[in-house]
């Protein structure tokens, strides 16, 4: 909020406030003996400043690594990425896709990749997967251009992506809840990847994982919605699925049309 009202206040003092949060920022970020908490409080301030309506081009010079002396915002986020403290942890996650809005093509070219391998991992683990999804599915969508021009290269990870989020999207059970923000993950993926590189995990059964969040879950219907939209050879299973589940609920019995077979049988 300070940050906007600096934004928008025309004053030719705006760029030497900006610096002043940055340096307070980095100041917290640099030092090793930071308390959890200021880490974080310098983490959401790096944040504010990536949103171009606040500072517009301030952070152009300040979003990479310029010498081994000079680091970058993505080098001084990317550090924390494995923090004992989990609310750190999240909020790095967090930042991880907007510093890919920010910058793509810099963020492809420097940090693409310890940033997908840091979120796989994050997937595995219950305290951080929520944040991780939301994350990749950001992130696919800010890159979509890349790696469907490297689709080969990416495939391999986007197996990974793809199985751990079937595994979030699993029945529900104590040891291991089921996790709603993988749903908006498959929706962002298929909505920025389409067909060509999605089409085939939900025909080998990911549509099928993703109705274990049950019909009375909303995030269920929007992901569904946003699947069908950039998938549309999927909306007839999709409409077919959902009959025969309101089915069951109805009346104990999956719908079939009358003179076909249940292709989900």
């Amino acid at each position: 909020a300070c940050l906007l009202l600096i934004a928008q206040r025309q004053s030719s003092r705006r760029g030497e406030w900006f610096k002043a949060v940055w340096e307070r920022a980095v100041a917290g970020l640099k030092n090793s003996k930071s308390k959890d908490e200021v880490v974080h409080g310098s983490l959401l301030a790096v944040g504010e400043l990536l949103r171009r309506r606040h500072t517009e081009n301030f952070m152009d010079q300040r979003f990479s690594r310029k010498s081994d002396s000079e680091e970058g915002v993505c080098d001084f986020v990317i550090k924390y990425k494995d923090s004992r403290d989990k609310l750190v942890r999240r909020t790095v996650n967090k930042l991880l896709s907007r510093i890919a809005a920010f910058n793509p093509n810099e963020f492809v070219k420097h940090y693409l990749h310890v940033t997908l391998t840091h979120l796989i991992n994050a997937m595995k683990k219950d305290s951080d997967r929520a944040t991780a999804f939301i994350a990749v599915g950001s992130i696919v969508k800010c890159i979509r251009g890349h790696i469907k021009a490297e689709a080969a290269k990416f495939r391999p990870q986007l197996h990974s992506i793809v199985a751990l989020a079937r595994e979030a999207l699993s029945a529900r059970r104590k040891s291991r809840p089921f996790c709603a923000e993988a749903l908006q993950c498959v929706a962002e993926l298929a909505g920025a990847l389409g067909a060509g590189l999605m089409k085939d995990f939900f025909h080998e059964g990911l549509l099928d994982d993703m109705f274990n969040a049950g019909l009375h879950d909303r995030k269920l219907v929007d992901a569904l919605t946003q699947v069908a939209e950039a998938i549309p050879a999927l909306l007839i299973p999709i409409q077919e699925r959902l009959l025969r589940e309101i089915s069951i609920i109805l009346v104990g019995v999956p719908y079939v049309p009358p003179g076909a077979h249940d292709v989900f049988s």
